[in-house]
């Protein structure tokens, strides 16, 4: 079995690559950061004996991203393919943060999407794991940049998997809740709520394994945003008095 990493680079990436070389998988891997993915292919090649095959690729060239993506299923055929990149905007009213964030987390998934999906339906089969985010699940005044981005592509990939339903293409809409990473160390969060990248990447694998459609990690953050959903308008403008 093969599987294709793009944003590889990323720390629940980088997880989830580590849990499916354990399972035997071989892997290719897509990021921007050269020195990065030679440390991770070396990495994976000491836990699995397969050296991942990985190329450079700024992920907003989407001419690069799409003939790389494309020489790559001319060569193998990819069963899975898990979408990974994204952008934590530090200032939402910067313009030039504005446009990374929307480039990054909508744009670039969503492309990347549609340049394997293209593969996938002439060789009849395939997953594709989207990562999105549970701050897509409702509007929040403290994220709602970044959360209006990942409710796009959460969005985006409940349309797909409607449309391949019948093609034997299974598409997957991981949506982590508050998780350790480089990209939140900054963030102070409750203990209790903030889950770990290995238990994310394995929820990633058990949710292929198990052809689910929708995975929350941790799993309570799917009874947090339900409750979420419930707050009344006019209580979540109260609480964003000040954080704006």
């Amino acid at each position: 079995m093969k599987a294709l990493f793009i944003g590889a680079t990323s720390d629940i990436g980088i997880a989830t690559e580590e849990e499916f070389a354990k399972h035997g998988f071989e892997l290719f891997l897509i990021g921007r950061n050269e020195k990065r993915l030679e440390e991770i292919s070396n990495h994976i090649n000491v836990l699995s004996s397969k050296k991942p095959k990985y190329y450079v690729v700024d992920l907003k060239d989407y001419q690069k991203l799409k003939t790389v993506i494309d020489d790559i299923f001319k060569e193998h055929v990819i069963d899975v393919v898990l979408i990974f990149q994204g952008y934590l905007p530090k200032d939402i009213y910067d313009e030039e943060e504005i446009t990374n964030t929307i480039e990054i987390n909508y744009t670039s998934c969503i492309m990347s999407c549609n340049f394997v999906i293209k593969h996938m339906l002439k060789q009849k089969h395939g997953v594709v794991i989207g990562v999105s985010s549970v701050a897509g699940d409702r509007a929040r005044p403290s994220n709602f940049l970044y959360g209006s981005s990942k409710a796009g592509f959460s969005f985006y990939l409940e349309g797909l998997r409607y449309c391949m339903a019948s093609k034997n293409i299974h598409i997957i809409t991981v949506k982590p809740g508050f998780i350790k990473t480089k990209m939140t160390k900054d963030i102070a969060f409750p203990e209790f709520l903030t889950g770990e990248k290995e238990a994310v990447a394995r929820d990633i694998y058990e949710a292929m394994t198990n052809k689910k459609d929708v995975v929350y990690s941790p799993s309570i953050y799917k009874y947090i945003m339900q409750g979420l959903k419930l707050i009344p308008s006019f209580v979540m403008k109260k609480i964003g008095k000040n954080k704006c």
